[in-house]
C-alpha cells in the first residue's frame, strides 16, 4: 500500500508542478504585455496635415503623463514586435545581457538570440513559445502610426487627458478608448486539470484504504495507552516519509523536463513551492481521514480482525468505472488525433511552397462608419490590394466554397442545392488572380494562359476544365449573374445610400470569357483547414480570375482572408509598411500570419494534444492498476478466511476468485457500453477495450496470487 501512495503522490506532484509552471509562464507574459493597461485606437484621417513629428509627439505625451505607450505587432503566432516609448516596459523587462536600445535607433532587445547586428540586449522569459522584439517608438513608421496603442495605466483621468491631447484636431487624427486590461484570464489545460482530479481521487481512496489497513495496529496502540493524537501522528509520520521520497523522485523528473525546455533554475524554486503546498494539503486531508478511522467505536472490531471494507469497496468500484470511462475516451481521442496528424504530415510536401508566405489580418479599430466613410475605406483597401499585387506579387486564392461544415458537408453543397454544383455560381468554384497563376501554374493545351486573359472592365474570366465544356451555356448564364451582382448590384446599393446616380449597365452588356484548361489540374489552397483530406488541393474547379473590376467592398473581405504575399525579411510587416502608409490603411492592417508557420503550428498543436492524451492515458492506466490492486487487496482482506478454506479444499485460483473476476470484467464492460451509446467511437476502440479487459484479467490474476499468498501466510501465523 505504501508503494501505491508513493507512485500516486509522485504523479500528483508532477501534474501540480506542470500546471503551476504554465500558470507562472502565462502570468509573466501577461504582466509584460497587459497588466493594468488601457488600449486606445488611433487613426489618421489626413496624415499630411499633421505638422509635428508623430513619434516625438507620442513620446512627449507619455513623458508628460508618466506612462509608457506601446504598439504591439504580431508578425505571426510565434513572433511579437513591440514599439514603445520605454523599452524597459515600466521596469518589467530585466536585461540578462547587453543594454537597452538608443532613442530613434534601429537597435532592439529580444528574449531570444536573433543573430542580428541590431540586437543590443537580451532579456529572459520562462515562456519559449513566442519571441519578443522590443524597439524604440521612434521606429513606429516601419509598421504604421495608426492602430491600437497600449497605455500603462487605468487611471481614468490620465486616459481622458491623453485622449483630449490626441484629439486636438479630429479632422487630422482621431483617438478612441478601445479596451481596459487587468490580469487577464489564465488558460488552464482541461486535460491536466482532469488528470489532477483523477489522481487526487485515487490518492484519497488509497489513503482511506491505508488507514483502514493499519486500524488493527492503531487499536493495539490505543489499548497500550497511546492517545488518539499519538496514533494519528505515527500514521501520518509514515505517510510523510513516503511523500518526501515522492518529492525527491518528482524533482529529479522535473529537473530533466526543465533542462530539456531550457527554462532555468527559477523553475526549481516554483517546484519547491508547489511541493510544499501539495504536501501540506495532502497531510491535512490524511489527518482528517486517519482521525475519522480512529474512532473509539472501531477499536474492538479492529482487534477482532473486522475492518470497514464495505465503503472502501464501493468507493473503489465507483472510481474504477470512472477511470475506465476516461481511459476509453482518451484512447478514442488519441486515435482520432493520430489520424489527423498523419493526414497533416502527408500534406507537408505541398506546403513547401508556402514558406515565407504571409497573409494579412485586419484589426477592428472600433470605428463605426456608414455611407461615404465606408466607400472611402473600401477604396483605400482596394488601392492597397492593387499596390500589393503590383509591388509584392501578392496573390489571391479564395476557396470559401470548399470549406467543410460541422456535419461534414461542403459549403458548395449547401449553397448550390437544386443546381449542378459543378457549374453553379455558388458551387465548386474558387477565385484567384493572375499572380496566383505564377505560383500555381494552370495550363491550356500544355501552355500557360496569361495571354488568354481578357482585361476588359466588363469581362469576367473563367478557367474551366475541358470536361465541363458541354455545360458552356449554363456556365455563362450562372457566372454572368454572379458578375452582375458583384460589379453592378453591390455598387448600386452604395449609390442608393449616397443618393448617387445608379449604374445602368445591363446584364447583357457583361461578357464571360471562358478559357478551357486541361483536365486533372489542382489549385493549392494555402489554407490548412480547406480540403485537408486531399493535401489541401482542389481538383478541377471553375476558377474566376480577378482583374480588379468588381465593387471595392469585396477587397476588404479578400484582404482579411485570402490575399498572400512572399517576404524573406526579418519583419515582414515592415516590408510592406510603405504600401500600408501610402494607402492610409494603418488602422486596419495590424498583423500578419506566416502561412507555413501556421501549418507547422497546426501540426505542433496536434502533436502536443496527442502527447497530452498519451500522457493522460499513461496516468489513468497507472491509476487504474492502482485501483485494481486496492480492489483485489480489499477483497482478500475481507474474505481471506473463506478463501483460505476454499484453497484447503482444492479450489483453483479462478474458482475461488470468480466473484472478483466477474466484478472487474463488469467494471470494464459497463462504461464501454454506456460510452458507445453516447459518443461516436473509433472503429479500433473495441479492440482497445478488449485489450484493456485482457490486461485487467491478467493483472488481477497475478495480483491474486501475490496478495493471496501474503494473506494466507498471515492466517498461518495467526495474524488477523
Amino acid at each position: 500500500m505504501k508503494k501505491i501512495i508513493y507512485v500516486l503522490f509522485t504523479i500528483e506532484l508532477l501534474i501540480v508542478s506542470l500546471l503551476g509552471l504554465n500558470i507562472v509562464k502565462d502570468n509573466e507574459i501577461n504582466n509584460i504585455l497587459y497588466n493594468d493597461t488601457t488600449s486606445i485606437s488611433v487613426m489618421f484621417k489626413d496624415y499630411k496635415k499633421l505638422n509635428k513629428n508623430y513619434s516625438k509627439w507620442i513620446k512627449d505625451i507619455a513623458d508628460e503623463n508618466n506612462v509608457t505607450i506601446s504598439k504591439y505587432v504580431f508578425n505571426n503566432n510565434e513572433k511579437l514586435s513591440i514599439y514603445t516609448t520605454d523599452t524597459s516596459l515600466n521596469n518589467n523587462i530585466k536585461l540578462k545581457s547587453g543594454k537597452f536600445p538608443n532613442t530613434n535607433s534601429n537597435e532592439f532587445i529580444s528574449n531570444i538570440n536573433t543573430n542580428n547586428s541590431n540586437q543590443v540586449g537580451k532579456f529572459s522569459t520562462m515562456s519559449k513559445d513566442i519571441s519578443i522584439l522590443i524597439r524604440d517608438f521612434g521606429k513606429i513608421s516601419e509598421v504604421g502610426e495608426s492602430g491600437i496603442l497600449y497605455i500603462s495605466t487605468q487611471n481614468e483621468d490620465t486616459i481622458n487627458k491623453i485622449l483630449r491631447e490626441l484629439n486636438v484636431d479630429r479632422s487630422i487624427f482621431v483617438a478612441r478608448l478601445h479596451d481596459r486590461y487587468v490580469n487577464s484570464n489564465l488558460y488552464l489545460n482541461p486535460s491536466i486539470i482532469r488528470d489532477l482530479i483523477l489522481i487526487i481521487l485515487c490518492f484519497l481512496a488509497t489513503i482511506i484504504h491505508y488507514s483502514i489497513s493499519v486500524s488493527r495496529e492503531a487499536s493495539i496502540l490505543r489499548l497500550n495507552g497511546y492517545s488518539k493524537l499519538d496514533i494519528i501522528a505515527r500514521v501520518i509520520k509514515n505517510i510523510l516519509r513516503i511523500m518526501i521520497l515522492s518529492s525527491v523522485t518528482a524533482l529529479l523528473i522535473y529537473i530533466i523536463y526543465i533542462l530539456k525546455l531550457n527554462i532555468g533554475v527559477r523553475a526549481c524554486l516554483y517546484f519547491a513551492m508547489f511541493s510544499i503546498i501539495c504536501i501540506l494539503i495532502n497531510i491535512l486531508i490524511s489527518i482528517l481521514i486517519v482521525g475519522f478511522n480512529s474512532r473509539s467505536s472501531k477499536y474492538v472490531l479492529s482487534l477482532n480482525g473486522k475492518k470497514s471494507y464495505g465503503f472502501v469497496n464501493i468507493m473503489h468500484f465507483t472510481l474504477k468505472i470512472v477511470f475506465v470511462s476516461f481511459l476509453i475516451l482518451s484512447i478514442n481521442n488519441c486515435i482520432l488525433n493520430y489520424n489527423m496528424l498523419q493526414t497533416q504530415l502527408g500534406n507537408l510536401s505541398e506546403w513547401d511552397k508556402a514558406k515565407n508566405v504571409y497573409n494579412l489580418t485586419l484589426k477592428d479599430t472600433g470605428e463605426q462608419s456608414l455611407g461615404k466613410e465606408e466607400v472611402i475605406k473600401n477604396a483605400k483597401i482596394k488601392g492597397f490590394y492593387k499596390n500589393l499585387v503590383e509591388e509584392k506579387d501578392a496573390f489571391l486564392i479564395d476557396s470559401t466554397n470548399f470549406e467543410k461544415l460541422e456535419d461534414g458537408s461542403y459549403m458548395y453543397e449547401i449553397n448550390s442545392k437544386g443546381k449542378n454544383p459543378e457549374v453553379s455560381q455558388y458551387g465548386k468554384n474558387i477565385k484567384i488572380n493572375k499572380n496566383y497563376l505564377k505560383v500555381n501554374p494552370i495550363y491550356s493545351n500544355g501552355k500557360e494562359i496569361f495571354n488568354l486573359i481578357d482585361y476588359g472592365d466588363k469581362t469576367i474570366n473563367l478557367l474551366v476544365p475541358k470536361k465541363l465544356q458541354v455545360h458552356e451555356n449554363e456556365i455563362k448564364k450562372e457566372f454572368r449573374e454572379l458578375f452582375y451582382f458583384e460589379k453592378i448590384e453591390v455598387e448600386n446599393m452604395y449609390n442608393k445610400e449616397l443618393n448617387r446616380e445608379l449604374n445602368k449597365t445591363k446584364k447583357s452588356d457583361l461578357n464571360v470569357n471562358i478559357i478551357y484548361v486541361d483536365n486533372n489540374q489542382s489549385y493549392f489552397t494555402y489554407n490548412s483547414l480547406v480540403m485537408d483530406d486531399n493535401r489541401n488541393l482542389i481538383d478541377d474547379p471553375i476558377a474566376i480570375v480577378d482583374i480588379d473590376n468588381i465593387d471595392d467592398s469585396f477587397y476588404l473581405s479578400y484582404i482579411s482572408r485570402c490575399v498572400y504575399f512572399n517576404s524573406k525579411k526579418l519583419d515582414a510587416l515592415a516590408d510592406i509598411s510603405n504600401i500600408i502608409e501610402a494607402q492610409g490603411v494603418e488602422a486596419h492592417i495590424q498583423s500578419l500570419h506566416a502561412v507555413y508557420n501556421e501549418y507547422g503550428l497546426e501540426i505542433n498543436k496536434l502533436e502536443k494534444y496527442l502527447n497530452s492524451e498519451i500522457f493522460t492515458i499513461i496516468i489513468i492506466a497507472i491509476s487504474n492498476l492502482m485501483i485494481t490492486y486496492n480492489i483485489v487487496a480489499s477483497y482478500y482482506e475481507r474474505n481471506k478466511y473463506k478463501l483460505y478454506i476454499k484453497k484447503i479444499f482444492g479450489y483453483s485460483t479462478t474458482a475461488r476468485s470468480m466473484l472478483l473476476i466477474v466484478s472487474l470484467i463488469l467494471t470494464n464492460i459497463i462504461p464501454i457500453g454506456i460510452i458507445s451509446t453516447r459518443v461516436d467511437l473509433s472503429n479500433n476502440i473495441i479492440l482497445f477495450g478488449l485489450l484493456i479487459l485482457v490486461i485487467e484479467v491478467i493483472v488481477s490474476i497475478a495480483l491474486d496470487k501475490i496478495i493471496s499468498n501474503s494473506s494466507f501466510n498471515k492466517i498461518i501465523k495467526g495474524e488477523h
